[in-house]
């Protein structure tokens, strides 16, 4: 198989993805575990994990950083720093967990 090109995607865009691929064909047993593990984890739909991820770009979170955050759906700014892998900068894990709580509904 040749990879064409490669985007990443949080759980829940893949989960859409192989939800769609399943409609058109039996999925294949690492896509079925695949499929098993997104449906387990993935906590928002695809439209907003997408709506997250471009709303992080816009406050300069990096394009694959974007994607763990809308996967993880972090609750708590050590996670965020976690995620982002930079110290100083105080003011946008809030702004990140902020953003994040309109996606998921929790205050």
């Amino acid at each position: 198989m040749k990879l064409v090109s490669e985007k990443p995607l949080a759980y829940s865009e893949a989960l859409a993805v192989l939800e769609k691929r399943q409609k058109d064909c039996a999925l294949s047993y690492e896509q079925q575990n695949t499929f098993d593990y997104l449906t387990a984890f993935a906590k928002i739909t695809d439209k907003e994990a997408a709506e997250l991820k471009k709303e992080l770009v816009g406050m300069g979170v990096d394009e694959r950083s974007a994607v763990v955050i809308a996967s993880v759906l972090p609750k708590k700014e050590e996670e965020v720093k976690t995620i982002l892998g930079k110290a100083g900068d105080t003011e946008l894990p809030k702004n990140i967990l902020k953003t994040v709580k309109k996606f998921t509904g929790k205050k």
